[in-house]
């Protein structure tokens, strides 16, 4: 069980509810990427430690310690380990896209957590629970690995008045559909007068 903010849950499952009103048939997904952080993890450190490695010899003391992490974690993996986790993420395109031949939307959180401390790169813990560095976003990069289209729109708010957001994924190349029912909970739930408070 992915680690959840139990105020965007809540958000999410109200949210989810008013697409009732259309006589929408909902009902909850069953979809599961499980080896999608490991793959994220791989295919976005490489490209840190190559882009990066030349000028870490000057540069090494100047960069924020969890951009070295990153950078470090990239050049431990090998050429086989990338090309594997190319492989695995082709494997999870090919189950998103048989996911989608069942159910025209899916929606999800934005993120696992509200909103957190500015200056930090992911927080620590969610709901009790420690995380990866891509912990709290585990709802989003799974997509951009499908190459499916998403659209986030606010959808609640916390009890401090911080926006939390519903990520509204669609079929591979059908971003006409996503931001219809995105427009679609734009009229039912409106949030375009409100403002997040950061004080």
């Amino acid at each position: 069980m992915k680690a959840l903010d139990e105020e965007v849950e809540q958000s999410i499952l109200n949210a989810v509810k008013k697409f009732e009103q259309f006589d929408w048939s909902v009902e909850e997904s069953k979809i599961k990427l499980k080896k999608a952080p490991a793959v994220m993890a791989t295919l976005v450190t490489s490209p840190f430690a190559f882009d990066y490695k030349p000028f870490l010899k000057e540069w090494r003391d100047r960069l924020s310690p969890t951009l070295l992490r990153l950078i470090d974690a990239g050049m431990n993996i090998s050429a086989f380990e990338f090309m594997k986790a190319e492989s695995q993420r082709q494997d999870i395109e090919q189950a998103v896209y048989q996911f989608f031949k069942n159910f025209d939307i899916l929606i999800t959180p934005t993120t696992a957590v509200p909103p957190f401390e500015l200056g930090k790169m992911f927080p620590e813990t969610i709901a009790g629970k420690s995380i990866s560095p891509v912990g709290w976003m585990p709802f989003a990069f799974p997509f951009n690995m499908s190459w499916n289209p998403a659209a986030s729109i606010p959808c609640g708010w916390t009890n401090d008045g911080l926006p939390i957001g519903m990520q509204i994924v669609g079929k591979k190349w059908d971003e006409a559909t996503v931001l219809q029912v995105s427009k679609a909970f734009e009229e039912i739930a409106p949030w375009q007068d409100k403002r997040p408070n950061f004080n």
